[in-house]
């Protein structure tokens, strides 16, 4: 070992023998050249490669992602990682100072309904909006002021049918009024949950539809922020040069623009405001350039009312609507709008845009209800007949269920799975084949229809605050009519069929 020790004055301390120090002076033949220009090359065409496809738009990307990755030999996740490395961050509009160090109260007394009126004029000055949507996000701003004071605090979705229907505008003035307010048209979820920890900012975010599809860790992102008890991931980073678990918070007011409308999951989280495009002769004022630095004296009076105002009431009076979630998502906005004195004109915003949303249940929550509808005069029916009295109305979406096609026995089933309502043996007449029996949907129809077990649908019952005394039933308090009683069957042999209530030595269930 000693003869192989490097002897000489020149030696590179980087190594140790002589064998390797030889071996690394050792001009590379034409062959090893060759490889290493091959091998540069190749890495300057992937970066290039990367380099594009970091260019495309999220859904021009998600339509090639799979090709290329199977192109440059790696798996689609780590493509997805080193595209998003080059990406451009989100630009942040707004005013840096006080995303940063927060707005600071005005240091005067304020009035609570002054405010309010003033922001709901600016939104009516600058907007066409539906009815009942300028009191709703007024009072959600300044809700968002007072965020800690709640357990649930609702996204605001603004949502329209296509492009130019005002949605970046309303984004606009929220944002002139907003606590801290953070505009993005387009973020990642580590982005997201980052700049929540750091800046706690009101989270404007714009053109959703462009970027928001098929990113579950986004939308769990998004929806995680709902209950205050619950607004965190959990991530691991390298801290001190060991990998260690960090709590990131995901709780603060969050505004979404889009087209369309959202997953169910952030509907079921939001004050839902849909937008539509104004017509010739509504008139607004376009918003001046310095709008939100003529709006600062506005944001600090806010920040000077939420510090001067406790929010007591966490359970204010309110209209009874068909969903829990809906309620909750409303009930910040009406503990502020009675602390303000606008307690009438909350109610009815809650009412006319509840009711207006009536018909975005869930996919599976209206099929009960048709379903509900099919068997008004039923016991039981096969699953093919159950399925061709759904398709039956050309107007309702079973008829082109999947892919332009009618909804089939086999969808039917999936859909009913996870209620635990699965498809049995039944004979009607001589028939026997699978169906349904309405005893089978009872329950379920009692626990996500209706508050009411004998309501043919859900029902919206609003009758609560001393200044508003209103009844509204979406459909009338019929009693399902039952015909066709059991009768025992005549025939015998009917061993292996499945049965629920059996009437007969068969043990079939019967219905002649």
């Amino acid at each position: 070992m000693q003869d192989n020790l490097i002897l000489f004055e020149d030696y590179d301390p980087d190594y140790d023998t002589l064998a390797e120090y030889e071996a690394m002076q050792k001009i590379p033949n034409d062959k090893t050249v060759k490889a290493m220009e091959d091998a540069r090359k190749e890495n300057s065409d992937i970066e290039k490669e990367l380099r594009s496809l970091a260019e495309l738009t999220p859904i021009e990307y998600d339509h090639v992602r799979a090709k290329k990755a199977k192109e440059l030999k790696v798996r689609t996740k780590t493509l997805d990682s080193e595209v998003e490395k080059l990406r451009p961050k989100p630009e942040v509009e707004g005013t840096p100072d006080e995303l940063v160090n927060g707005i600071e109260p005005c240091g005067y007394s304020v009035n609570g309904n002054q405010l309010a009126s003033t922001i709901r004029n600016s939104l009516n000055k600058h907007l066409v909006l539906p009815k009942g949507a300028d009191t709703a996000i007024t009072l959600w701003i300044m809700a968002s002021y007072q965020i800690d004071s709640f357990r649930i605090f609702p996204k605001l979705c603004l949502s329209s049918p296509e492009k130019r229907c005002g949605k970046t505008t309303t984004l606009e003035v929220i944002q002139a009024f907003s606590n801290r307010s953070l505009l993005s048209a387009n973020l990642s979820a580590s982005v997201m949950f980052r700049a929540i920890e750091v800046w706690k900012p009101t989270l404007l975010i714009d053109e959703a539809d462009s970027f928001l599809d098929g990113k579950e860790e986004l939308r769990g992102i998004i929806n995680s922020g709902h209950t205050k008890s619950g607004a965190y991931v959990l991530r691991s980073e390298k801290v001190d040069d060991e990998w260690t678990p960090v709590k990131f918070s995901t709780w603060c007011p969050m505004v979404i623009a889009m087209i369309k409308k959202p997953p169910s999951t952030i509907i079921d989280r939001s004050v839902m405001i849909e937008l539509q495009r104004k017509k010739i002769d509504e008139i607004t004022e376009r918003i001046p350039l310095d709008f939100i630095d003529d709006n600062k004296k506005i944001r600090s009076e806010l920040m000077q009312w939420a510090t001067d105002t406790r929010i007591t009431n966490a359970f204010p009076d309110m209209p009874q609507l068909s969903s829990d979630r809906a309620m909750d998502n409303w009930s910040p906005l009406i503990a502020v709008a009675d602390t303000i004195g606008w307690n009438e004109a909350s109610r009815q915003a809650m009412i006319i845009l509840n009711l207006e949303s009536e018909d975005d249940i869930a996919i599976e929550t209206k099929l009960l209800a048709d379903i509900q509808e099919v068997f008004a005069n039923k016991d039981r029916m096969f699953s093919s007949d159950l399925v061709q009295a759904l398709i039956s109305d050309e107007d309702n979406i079973w008829c082109e269920w999947k892919h332009g096609k009618p909804m089939t026995a086999n969808s039917l089933s999936r859909l009913l799975k996870p209620y635990k309502i699965n498809p049995k043996n039944m004979r009607i007449g001589l028939t026997v084949k699978k169906g349904y029996a309405l005893s089978q949907f009872k329950d379920t129809f009692k626990r996500y229809l209706s508050n009411n077990p004998d309501s043919k649908r859900y029902t919206a019952t609003i009758a609560t605050d001393k200044a508003l005394q209103h009844n509204q039933n979406v459909t009338n308090n019929n009693h399902v009519a039952v015909s066709n009683s059991l009768k025992p069957t005549l025939h015998k042999g009917c061993s292996g069929v499945a049965d629920e209530m059996p009437v007969s030595e068969g043990n079939c269930e019967v219905l002649l």
